[in-house]
């Protein structure tokens, strides 16, 4: 019993710090991920794409590309974001907070001026380099000239791939 006692331990600290060194400076990371909103009586499902790079081991600037449904209207948004990942956690589990900035494409451009939001959640380590991610946003959207802005809650759930 001791024995598996102290492999799972040495194996726990091997995966940590293994965990640790991914998010370098340089480090890259691709999400695809999936997150519902809700604001008023509108619902809106969104497919995301993120792009991410690490400036240093917890700073991480994303480009963000987001393909939506509202009611019947498709649209979209382009936008960049900001990750702070709180590393002195958890090695297998990275929280992080964030905000950022998106603009609308297409149908959209009708309805709203810009989006806003920020956000916090959680990284979980699936392998070395993949993690699946769950977050909860407060975005506020700018209506355009005839709309009235609007605040929506998303829950989001994806995953990541990290690369040099």
């Amino acid at each position: 019993m001791r024995k598996y006692l102290t492999a799972v331990i040495m194996l726990f600290f091997a995966s940590a710090a293994v965990n640790a060194q991914v998010f370098q400076a340089g480090t890259k990371e691709l999400g695809f991920s999936f997150d519902f909103s809700s604001a008023k009586d509108l619902k809106t499902t969104n497919l995301n794409v993120d792009l991410g790079y690490h400036f240093t081991p917890d700073h991480q600037g994303s480009l963000l590309l987001q393909h939506s449904k509202l009611n019947d209207v498709k649209g979209g948004f382009l936008g960049f974001g900001y990750d702070y990942n709180i590393l002195d956690y958890k090695k297998d589990i990275i929280p992080y907070l964030g905000g950022g900035f998106k603009i609308p494409m297409s149908d959209y451009k009708d309805i709203y001026d810009n989006v806003l939001f920020i956000h916090g959640g959680m990284k979980f380590f699936i392998t070395q380099r993949t993690m699946i991610r769950v977050s909860l946003d407060l975005e506020r959207y700018a209506g355009a000239d005839n709309f009235d802005d609007s605040t929506a809650i998303a829950l989001r759930a994806g995953y990541i791939v990290t690369f040099k």
